[in-house]
This record gives structure tokens, C-alpha cells and sequence, in this order.
């Protein structure tokens, strides 16, 4: 039985070493991690704001239920009018599962979604609307019904058998930081899983895996998509798959710094975004950062959650993200700071706790996650306020449809049958709903987002931290770029805040969100039906203070 071999001859290992992460070197000794490729920061210096997009429950286009790329492609003037210019498409290659993220053929598209002339026609569309479109790329792992697989499982001389990671006896093996990494049996052949059984990971120390891989990527670079989002980063080089010992964060670098490159060279505009799933800190990130455009922020995403729902700091967290920003691009100037408070693994921020009770924090978050530096992602239908959490361990009620109240709404059964509470889909406001709601989180949206793309400070802009962190109470910085300086400030308490300007200029204000005078009532309606609002005083300034009204959020222009 052929098993994963460890490459020892040193010539080999120096040469593997070079090239990147098709290396099986198990070497924790000093670093031979290349320079890395120039990521000439094509979306740092830009002003993006991104969107994560579930293909199979965004619009239908054609009637059976299922949402498509076709649907994406009619609902393009959606995504303007609300602000967005960066789309993440759920995986669109042929899988089994509904989601996509167990691939069993990386150059064709699900047939149950769409066509390469639908995914041509969307990219041609959304670039003429100057939108983007990143693909995500499912590289740690395959289905076990990818082809590759099968003949590993069945041929105990297959090729394929060293394209995955496989135990070895003897070897005493590391740690995952996941729960449900494992190592399964079929037959003769031991292979491991980050995740479960049905997606065993390939081995990417292995340089015909990696060849493989780059072919993948070739591919759709030239079919003409504008980047990748990244599945599973931390988990290419799992500490489990591997002898204790194994410098894995070394191989990791090399794989990015190897497939970046090649990528680069053919397209120097191609972006990456990678996830880390990493809430306790953002050291982990400095893996890969030196070595890819972006990495999304789980770490600023549990810290928005806890500040705005009223457990932390408000200036703390604004000195932890203006460090964070700061000790990333230090490792790579070009990194993109990528933030984000929902996505399809996690409960809707609608139904976190602290939120799904208030209006008015849902509000807050939203307007924090909007106004912050770098290019932070919408999950698709947060903009309405949908909600959904992890039912019967299971993540469909998370991904429900979107709701456009036009008539031709997916199904959820298509995907989801008997997975999700039905008294979810009551709850769903629409689009139509949305925008006649003066006080949605769509119109919320729409009009930061609407602020954010007229100002200069935002393309690239630098964040510096406004106070110190004495004041728990208001969350205040600065954004400044091109000749431009912001002054961002969120009220996170239900009551009047002080903020102290300390001879700040004001010289324009930009946004001001609605001062509701019932807000202890959480938006609930008088008797004739309307809601007592105001701008006028959500914030006052007199002399050196400025009082801003509780959960507010304004945007100055200052000197």
C-alpha cells in the first residue's frame, strides 16, 4: 500500500521549499519562507464594501424554486442601489450537498444552479456595473465522491491515495484546534478529515496536489472572475495531519506565498480572501497575512458583538482594531482589513443574543460594521434584519431565502426540508417592506454605504483611535485619506453620551442616524401608527462636548 511519504532528501526539500507549499518537510528549524509576491494592493487603496452571496437561496429565475446564477445576474441594480461593488458566491462547482463546500469537480458548474454561459453572462454584467465577482474555492478538502477519491479508496496503487492526507504508523500526531477533525477508515485507506467523513483533505504538501491546484485557479482566472474567497485556510496544514513538531505554520505560508504568486503573475488584480476562523485573538492571522490580500476578522467580529451588545469597551475596541490593522499591514502593506458580524456558519447577528431584543443595538452593530476601515462584508439579507440560528444542529435555518415580496421567492424545501423552524419565515421582511421603511436596515445600509462611496478617506483609509480607552461608552476614531479626515462616532448605551472633542474642527456632518425619542420602547409605534423621530437631536455640540443620543452613530468631516 502506497501511503504519504515524507520527503527527506535535502536537495529535494530545498528545492520543494522554494517553490512553495509542495513540500512534505517536517523541518520546525529555521524559516525558508520566500519574500512572498508584491499584492500591489489592488482592493487596499479601494473603497469596497462586500457581500456574501448563497447562490441557492438568493433568486429564482426560472420558476423551480432553487435559487441560481441567472437570478444573481437579474438582481445586479439591487446590489448598486444598495451600496455593494464585491460579490461572494457560494461554491458554484458540481457537489452533493446543497451548500457546495464538498466539490466533486472543480472546472464544472452545479447543474442545478446554472451554466458557464450564466456565469460568463453574470460576470460581463456585473463588471459593466463595476462589481466584482469572487468565486469560492474549496482546496482543503474534496467530496468522497470527487473522482480522485474514489480511485484512492478502491485502488490501493492509486496516485490519488497520496492526494490525500493518510495516518501513518508510528507517527505520533498533533492537535486541531476543530472538534470535528477526524481519521476515517474505508477499506485499507486511513485518511483525515478537518471536518466529516464525506470531505476528506487533500494533501497540499504533496506538489502534484499542488500543480492540481493551480490549474483550478488558472482556470477560472481565465474564465474571468475577479478572485477567490478561500474555505478552510487554517486548516490546509492542520496540526493533526502531521508529526508533532511539524513547523505547519511555515508549509502555510509557503502554499499561499505559492499559489498568490502564480496567480499574480497571471492576473496581478486577482484578489484573495481567506478564512481563519479565530475569535480569541488575530495572531494566528499573521500566518498567512504577509502572504495573501485578506483574511476575514472573526477576532473584530466577537468584539463588535460583545461592545455593542453592551459587555465591552467601546474605546477598547477601537484601540484593539486600530492594533490589529496596524500589526497586519506591518506584515504586508497591502493587506486588506476584511470585517464582518454574520456569515452562513454562524446565527444571524438578528438572532444573537443582545440583538434579537433590540432594534435599536441591531441597528448600532450594523452602522459599526458599515463605517469601519477596510472592505467589510454584508451577509446576504442582514441588510433586512433576517433572522435564523443553528436548528436541531443543523445550519439550513442560518441560510433561509431572501425574501424579494415579488413573487418568485426560493423555496427553502429545495434545500431544506424539515431543517428549519417554519415560524422563521414569517419573520422575513421583504425587499419591497425594506425600502418602504424609512427606519429598516436596508435604508440603514444604503444610506452609510451611499456616505462611505462619496468620501475620499475611505479609499485606503487609515484608522486612528479618537480618546483613550477610559470612555467605555462611545466608540470614536478617525479615518483619513486623501486629503480627507472623518471623525466616526457610536453612542453603545441606551441613555446620552458625552464625547469630549478636545479642539476637533467639525466641519461637516455626513450622517446622522435617527435620534428615536421612544427608543426605551424599541421602535415600537404610537397610537396612529408613526414613529416619534428625529435628526435633529441626535447629537448637540456645545463649546468642546458633543452629545450624541443613545445607540446613535454620526460621521463628520473635521480638519
Amino acid at each position: 500500500m502506497k501511503t504519504k511519504r515524507l520527503i527527506t532528501l535535502p536537495l529535494t526539500v530545498l528545492m520543494l521549499a522554494a517553490l512553495g507549499c509542495g513540500s512534505n518537510d517536517n523541518s520546525s528549524s529555521s524559516s525558508s519562507i520566500p519574500s512572498g509576491p508584491k499584492l500591489n494592493g489592488v482592493y487596499h487603496n479601494e473603497n469596497n464594501v462586500g457581500y456574501q452571496l448563497l447562490v441557492y437561496s438568493f433568486n429564482d429565475s426560472d420558476g423551480d424554486g432553487r435559487g441560481d446564477i441567472k437570478g444573481i445576474t437579474q438582481k445586479l441594480d439591487y446590489f448598486v442601489d444598495l451600496g455593494v461593488n464585491v460579490l461572494w458566491l457560494s461554491p458554484i462547482n458540481k457537489a452533493g450537498s446543497y451548500h457546495g463546500y464538498d466539490v466533486q469537480d472543480y472546472y464544472s458548474i452545479n447543474s442545478r444552479l446554472g451554466s458557464e454561459a450564466d456565469l460568463k453572462e453574470l460576470i460581463e454584467e456585473a463588471h459593466k456595473k463595476d462589481i466584482k465577482i469572487l468565486l469560492d474555492m474549496v482546496v482543503n478538502h474534496t467530496s468522497n465522491s470527487h473522482p480522485w477519491f474514489i480511485d484512492a479508496r478502491r485502488n490501493p496503487e492509486s496516485k490519488y491515495r497520496n492526494y490525500y492526507i493518510q495516518k501513518q504508523a508510528g507517527v505520533t500526531y498533533g492537535t486541531s484546534t476543530n472538534s470535528s477533525a477526524a481519521w476515517h477508515m474505508q477499506g485499507d485507506f486511513n485518511y483525515y478529515s478537518s471536518f466529516t467523513s464525506s470531505m476528506p483533505d487533500l494533501n497540499l504538501g504533496n506538489p502534484e496536489v499542488m500543480a492540481e491546484v493551480k490549474n483550478i485557479f488558472n482556470y477560472w482566472v481565465d474564465f474571468g472572475v475577479d478572485g477567490f474567497r478561500l474555505d478552510a485556510i487554517k486548516h490546509f496544514f492542520d496540526p493533526a495531519e502531521y508529526a508533532t513538531g511539524t513547523n505547519v505554520k511555515e508549509m502555510t505560508a509557503n502554499c499561499f506565498n505559492e499559489i498568490n504568486l502564480a496567480m499574480k503573475e497571471k492576473n496581478p488584480n486577482i484578489f484573495f480572501v481567506g478564512e481563519w476562523l479565530d475569535e480569541g485573538g488575530f495572531t494566528s492571522y499573521k500566518t498567512s497575512a504577509p502572504y495573501i490580500d485578506s483574511q476575514f476578522s472573526f477576532y473584530s467580529r466577537k468584539m463588535l458583538i460583545d461592545t455593542a451588545s453592551g459587555s465591552k469597551s467601546a474605546m477598547g475596541l477601537a484601540t484593539k482594531i486600530t492594533t490589529e490593522i496596524n500589526e497586519l499591514t506591518a506584515l504586508n502593506p497591502d493587506f486588506t482589513y476584511t470585517p464582518i458580524i454574520s456569515n452562513h456558519d454562524h446565527d444571524r447577528i438578528a438572532s444573537t443574543y443582545g440583538f434579537f431584543d433590540s432594534k435599536l443595538k441591531l441597528r448600532l452593530i450594523n452602522s459599526m460594521l458599515l463605517t469601519l476601515p477596510g472592505m467589510p462584508f454584508v451577509y446576504s439579507g442582514d441588510e433586512l434584519g433576517m433572522t435564523g440560528d443553528r436548528y436541531n444542529n443543523d445550519d439550513i435555518e442560518r441560510r433561509l431565502p431572501f425574501k424579494w415580496g415579488e413573487g418568485n421567492e426560493v423555496n427553502p424545501d429545495t434545500y431544506g426540508r424539515g431543517k428549519y423552524d417554519p415560524s422563521e419565515l414569517t419573520k422575513r421582511t421583504s425587499v419591497i417592506e425594506a425600502k418602504a421603511d424609512v427606519l429598516s436596515l436596508y435604508n440603514l445600509h444604503k444610506d452609510i454605504l451611499a456616505v462611505r462611496k462619496a468620501t475620499k478617506a475611505y479609499a485606503g483609509g487609515k484608522m486612528s483611535v479618537f480618546g483613550d480607552d477610559s470612555n467605555s461608552d462611545v466608540m470614536a476614531f478617525f479615518i483619513e485619506a486623501n486629503g480627507q479626515k472623518l471623525l466616526i462616532a457610536h453612542n453603545v448605551k441606551n441613555r446620552a453620551k458625552e464625547l469630549n472633542l478636545n479642539g476637533v474642527k467639525i466641519e461637516k456632518n455626513l450622517f446622522t442616524s435617527y435620534n428615536v425619542d421612544q427608543w426605551g420602547k424599541d421602535f415600537e409605534k404610537d397610537s396612529e401608527g408613526n414613529y416619534t423621530l428625529s435628526k435633529a437631536n441626535t447629537y448637540t455640540i456645545s463649546g468642546d462636548v458633543m452629545t450624541l443620543a443613545p445607540f446613535s452613530t454620526v460621521i463628520f468631516e473635521v480638519k
